[in-house]
């Protein structure tokens, strides 16, 4: 009798959407699999309407699914990229980080109107501190306003004009089929992604296997290559989930090339650089980004941050 991969995954619609997009693509090489989808709420979903930096510990949305992983409650997990710590609980990995999807921002505004187009004063919503700073830089006239919540949640706020325009991740709008109501894709040298952004992570087990050999099958090298360079650079910045900090790479044949943004909260100081290295050098083009946002002002900023007790520290 073929194993059942028992899937854990939150509860959101974007977020079953994405783990059937992942049993998807493992049915497709592997067809005698059998799957059971269990939902796991983390501390984040229990507290959908508190700001993100309220709730205490890093891995909000995915520590309790890591839990159940190690404990052998679930045989792998799904989660978004950007969402997952840059250090994993102890006795997991990564097994797949499949095709990405588009790792930009996307405006989605009342008329459909650009960011520039905007009337003075529009409210924005959003929770992200990296989206905040850098819309700062943009446009200091537009007035933002929290938002969390699930995808459907937020754009239930913006038909009820509670507010003229939202910024969420472009890749759960396409993934939804939604991408009809995106009023604009953020240029990233405008609007840095989130380390991640629009990146699947599936973690397993390190010694489970027969998991791990199935999702072999499944990983996107440039994908991950983008995804660990990314990484690398939350890893040595040490990088709460607070900080307003931006990281894109993007692979062109052999080579990776990341752009990097820490803003301080108000966005009127930004550290940012741009550097290329060797695909195979992934990890270590992140951490030489991570050394040279802090040498150009990084310091300042991560220590003004951390003098507010806004970082993630446990």
């Amino acid at each position: 009798m073929a194993r059942t991969f028992r899937v854990g995954t939150r509860g959101s619609i974007l977020a079953r959407r994405q783990t059937e997009d992942v049993i998807e693509a493992l049915r497709k090489i592997h067809e005698n699999l059998q799957f059971e989808i269990r939902v796991v709420t983390t501390a984040g979903d229990d507290t959908k309407f508190s700001p993100i930096e309220s709730i205490p510990g890093k891995g909000r949305f995915t520590r309790t699914l890591e839990e159940r992983l190690a404990e052998g409650c679930i045989d792998l997990a799904v989660h978004s990229a950007k969402d997952l710590p840059s250090e994993l609980l102890e006795g997991l990995t990564i097994g797949a980080v499949p095709a990405r999807e588009d790792p930009r921002d996307a405006l989605i505004s009342v008329g459909g109107k650009t960011i520039d187009a905007l009337p003075e004063g529009s409210r924005i919503g959003t929770g992200s501190p990296r989206r905040i700073a850098q819309l700062r830089r943009i446009r200091q006239d537009l007035v933002t306003v929290p938002l969390r919540g699930n995808l459907d949640t937020r754009l239930k706020r913006l038909e009820n004009r509670e507010m003229e325009g939202i910024i969420v991740a472009a890749a759960g709008l396409i993934r939804m089929g939604w991408e009809s109501v995106i009023s604009e894709i953020l240029d990233p040298k405008r609007m840095t992604p989130a380390a991640g952004q629009g990146a699947l992570i599936v973690e397993a087990r390190e010694n489970d296997q027969e998991v791990l050999e199935a999702l072999q099958q499944i990983d996107h090298s440039d994908s991950r290559l983008t995804v660990d360079a990314e990484r690398a650079v939350l890893f040595h910045l040490h990088a709460g989930c607070g900080l307003p900090l931006g990281v894109f790479a993007v692979a062109e044949d052999s080579t990776l090339v990341l752009s990097g943004t820490l803003l301080s909260a108000d966005g009127a100081s930004a550290s940012t650089v741009q550097l290329s290295g060797r695909k195979s050098d992934a990890a270590r083009l992140g951490r030489r980004g991570a050394k040279r946002l802090l040498r150009r002002g990084g310091k300042e900023i991560v220590r003004a941050w951390e003098a507010e007790d806004k970082l993630c520290q446990t």
